[in-house]
Formats: C-alpha cells, sequence, structure tokens
C-alpha cells in the first residue's frame, strides 16, 4: 500500500506483521524536551519563511498567540495551548542562560496542566 499526497508517492512505513514496541511512559522533563525540540524545528521554519519581512512574522506571531489561547477571557491555558505558547517562547531569540529557565518553565506547566 502508499500513500499519494499531491503527487508524491511514498511507500507505506507500517508493514503489515510488525508489533510496535509497547512504549514506556515519559517523565514530565521528558516531555518538556520533545515539546522544546519540536518548537525548535518549527522555529527554524518559522525564520525561513519570514527571514526579512517583518510584516509576516508579526502575522505568524499573531496567529500563535491566537492558537495559545492569548487573550481568551478563560482563567488558565489548556495542555492544547502549550505547543503554541512554547513555540512563542522560542520565535524570538533566547539570551544566554535562559535555556535552564525556559525547560523549568514548560516542566512546571506540564506539571500544572497534568494535574
Amino acid at each position: 500500500m502508499q500513500i499519494e499526497d499531491q503527487g508524491v508517492v511514498a511507500p507505506n512505513v507500517v508493514a503489515p506483521n510488525v508489533v510496535a514496541p509497547k512504549l514506556r511512559a515519559m517523565n514530565e522533563q521528558q516531555v518538556a524536551q520533545l515539546l522544546l525540540g519540536f518548537a525548535r524545528a518549527q522555529r527554524a521554519v518559522v525564520r525561513g519563511l519570514t527571514q526579512g519581512d517583518a510584516d509576516r512574522m508579526r502575522n505568524v506571531v499573531a496567529a500563535l498567540q491566537g492558537e495559545a489561547g492569548i487573550g481568551r477571557r478563560e482563567a488558565q491555558p489548556t495542555l492544547t495551548d502549550l505547543p503554541s505558547r512554547v513555540l512563542l517562547q522560542v520565535v524570538g531569540a533566547l539570551p544566554t542562560g535562559q535555556q535552564e529557565r525556559l525547560d523549568a518553565w514548560i516542566q512546571q506547566e506540564l506539571a500544572r496542566l497534568l494535574r
């Protein structure tokens, strides 16, 4: 079986007789690192698409703020808001030493949201 998307044909990556290994649970630090890794990858895409175009960057930030629930009247952000909130944090250049604080913030938010 093959997957077709806009004229690109890719082989099916799931073999019919392969059993997926059982995954172990991730802790908050591992999930935070995974979210941060996704955000860094997305940041590279955002920078590539908006390089030298301040209006385009403003549009991206505004869209992310909408996805992150910024400006909503709800009391607390939700778990589904967290990836957009993390990306908003990394889209701006992080000063030296802020990486550890960002990791701690993500872990704190995960702990709060997963209670």
